[in-house]
């Protein structure tokens, strides 16, 4: 690929695939568009219902001019991009072949599936398993090439992307601008922890190395496999792995978020550096820069007085008292490790709506859903809390105390001096932000309860959690108003490479 005029626009092509990712992303792409950068926004999505919200925000920020190019593209197998255009003839005729797939896929091969789950052994679920493992396979290696059309015909000087993780998205779309000499950087809002995708897969079988392609690709490539509490997992199933070599993506440590071939990780904090170098990401690609979010929750921090009033109206909220934030979480109540102590999340959400209620006398209580979970907070609007969808980082940058339940978020609480209750609601037992001064760790109902206990403004915990919270913000975040500019800083230096490198260490 050649590289532009100098005097024509740089064009960046920023990557999504969740709701939440979209979230911190459209703040990358603003800063970058306010400082005369072309978007090209390649978003993908689970099925259309459950994504509508932000399909529709996407389509909104192409149409205001916000994206140059919006490409779409559902997740999964025989799916087909919103960019692929088809005449109407192909149309119908790929309408009847997927409604004669669905009826094959729910009789002929439903039964088979039923019959093999109950004959482990059997000819019949060998056969299946075979069949699906060459699917994936040969899906990887058709993404592989559909994925590096779609990067090239976008023509862009820098791919970005939230985080690497181990899959055929982001692995394969920096595999394709390498391919084309375009540098990608990762502008992470997360953590990235080795035991998060580890307890999240313990109860999931097709995950153990167990099995004989699992136990294969374990002997061939050990460093898929993680052994725990005599335990062994296989970090995704056989035919992913074989994908992941067979495409020359497999990363040096798969458990790792952003082990992987991205240029430059845009490190927010000095915290998150010490984490990065712990976790064995080299020196090399870590840049201290600050986060997006960082420059607004300066900004609301230094004019903490006058902006609050602003956010008490838009919310309706009448008084003085300070404001208690809760942020919302995904519902992972189905493949957590053991030891969640409800019956399901909407018991724990009842739960959580009794415990709030008495510290309604003392705090403005503000419920901000995940965007992975909007669904939340009816139940809670009952019990006198405000439900928002303001921006979560305007929000704890505006709170005095912040409830989260083992979010990233937390960070910017942190850096706020916003002392914080962490609720270990699905028993990770991650280490983030254990021992750091000013943040509560609890992991069951009665340590929360105790916790909120603690959290009274009249209480003397309280005010050794405000004394120490001081102590820890320096490290958790760079609110000198200036990390935009040393992001959008970094990203020109990458993009001014003539040749840029694929290396993981």
């Amino acid at each position: 690929m050649t590289k532009k005029l100098k005097d024509s626009p740089r064009r960046a092509l920023i990557i999504s695939q969740r709701p939440s990712d979209y979230v911190e992303m459209s703040r990358c792409a603003k800063i970058l568009k306010n400082n005369g950068w072309e978007i090209h926004f390649l978003y993908f999505h689970g099925d259309a219902e459950s994504d509508s919200d932000v399909i529709d925000l996407i389509k909104q920020q192409e149409s205001e001019g916000g994206f140059s190019h919006v490409e779409l593209r559902q997740i999964g197998m025989h799916r087909r991009s919103e960019a692929e255009t088809m005449s109407p003839g192909s149309m119908v005729l790929a309408r009847v072949r997927h409604l004669f797939l669905v009826f094959f896929r729910k009789t002929i091969v439903g039964n088979l599936k039923e019959y093999a789950k109950r004959n482990a052994n059997s000819l019949i679920n060998n056969t299946l398993m075979l069949y699906n493992s060459i699917r994936i396979i040969f899906f990887y290696l058709s993404e592989k090439s559909s994925l590096k059309d779609i990067v090239s015909k976008s023509d862009v000087d820098v791919i970005i992307v939230p985080e690497d993780v181990v899959g055929y998205i982001s692995p394969l779309v920096i595999k394709a601008g390498h391919e084309l000499n375009i540098p990608s950087v990762i502008i992470p809002y997360t953590i990235a922890n080795e035991q998060e995708a580890f307890r999240s897969l313990l109860g999931n079988s097709h995950y153990h190395l167990e099995g004989v392609w699992n136990r294969l690709m374990g002997k061939l490539f050990p460093n898929w496999v993680m052994s725990q509490e005599g335990v062994s997992l296989v970090r995704m199933p056989a035919p992913y792995i074989l994908g992941q070599v067979l495409t020359k993506t497999s990363p040096p440590n798969p458990w790792m978020m952003n082990s992987g071939f991205a240029n430059i990780i845009a490190v927010e904090n000095l915290a998150m550096r010490e984490y990065y170098l712990k976790s064995g990401i080299p020196d090399t690609k870590i840049r201290v820069v600050g986060a997006i979010s960082d420059d607004s929750l300066a900004e609301f921090k230094l004019n903490k007085a006058r902006e609050l009033r602003v956010l008490k109206r838009e919310l309706s909220i009448d008084g003085d008292k300070p404001i208690l934030l809760v942020g919302g979480c995904p519902d992972q109540s189905g493949c957590c490790p053991p030891g969640f102590e409800y019956s399901d999340f909407q018991q724990f959400i009842l739960r959580l709506a009794d415990l709030l209620k008495p510290l309604s006398s003392s705090y403005d209580l503000v419920f901000r859903p995940h965007p992975n979970n909007m669904g939340v907070g009816e139940v809670l609007e009952k019990a006198g809390v405000s439900v928002t969808n303001i921006d979560t980082a305007r929000l704890v940058s505006l709170s005095d105390v912040y409830i989260a339940f083992a979010s990233a978020t937390i960070r910017w609480a942190i850096a706020c001096e916003v002392p914080v209750v962490n609720y270990d609601l699905f028993h990770y037992n991650y280490d983030d932000f254990k021992g750091v001064p000013g943040v509560l760790n609890v992991t069951t109902d009665e340590e929360f309860k105790n916790a909120l206990e603690s959290i009274k403004p009249d209480c003397a915990r309280f005010g050794a959690l405000q004394r120490d919270i001081k102590i820890s913000a320096h490290r958790w975040g760079m609110l000198d108003g200036k990390s935009t500019d040393r992001i959008i800083a970094l990203i020109d230096e990458v993009c001014g490479q003539e040749f840029v490198p694929r290396v993981s260490k």
